[in-house]
């Protein structure tokens, strides 16, 4: 099954990230219990996930953007997926939106480049 994934990097601390989301339909779910991570999930129906890791992730041997040789110092990232295509429209403008907001980093997986706020 096809996944879109909007990976967004965070060069200072998302202060009221649980704020922001749950203000977008967004709660945290119980089903990671890694304590280096939260992860939300949208009221209703589930059609969109989210990943918040409170460290980068090891990019060595995975499909995730390598933030560090790219030159971009973040202190921690978000994942925002889903794999139903009438969710895709709503994925992307919550990464837009969460990068506006924080002055983030979004990785763009088509053009497989790094964008900043001014460049959405």
């Amino acid at each position: 099954m096809t996944s879109w994934d909007h990976y967004i990097g965070f060069e200072r601390e998302p202060i009221d990230l649980d704020e922001f989301l749950n203000s977008c339909g967004y709660d945290k779910t119980s089903k990671n219990n890694d304590t280096n991570k939260k992860d939300y999930g949208y009221r209703g129906r589930r059609l969109i996930d989210i990943c918040y890791s409170f460290k980068p992730v090891d990019t060595e041997g995975k499909n995730f953007p390598d933030w560090k040789n790219a030159g971009i110092p973040i202190i921690s990232e978000l994942l925002i997926t889903t794999k139903d295509p009438s969710a895709i429209g709503r994925a992307s403008r919550l990464s837009k939106a969460i990068v506006r907001k924080y002055n983030a980093v979004l990785y763009d997986t088509n053009l497989n480049d790094f964008l900043r706020q001014g460049q959405l």
